[in-house]
């Protein structure tokens, strides 16, 4: 009989993640909404206000990355690993350090 590791239901994991794959979920993220129609990301907005499970797939995934975004980015917060960028029309600058 074959065995796999799986990870228990109430497990709460830590991990530690770079910028730079911080980033890679951002592209994830956009990627996942840029074919998506205004109509469309207003229902998945309206099923995440309802707090209600979403009927398509994509929203589920949509909905994955963003908390998973959102939990790293209150992570980095927290640690004092966030900057103030100025955001002009088409680009981003970080302030010297």
């Amino acid at each position: 009989m074959a065995t796999v590791k799986m990870i228990k239901k109430d497990a709460v994991i830590s991990i530690a993640i770079g910028s730079g794959f911080f980033q890679k979920l951002q592209r994830i993220l956009f990627y996942l909404t840029e074919e998506r129609t205004d109509e469309e990301l207003q229902l998945f907005k309206t099923y995440t206000e309802k707090n209600e499970d979403y009927p398509e797939q994509w929203m589920e995934n949509l909905h994955t990355i963003i908390v998973l975004l959102k939990e790293l980015e209150n992570s980095a917060d927290k640690n004092n690993q966030v900057t103030t960028e100025t955001i002009n029309d088409t680009t981003v600058t970080q302030p010297e350090s």
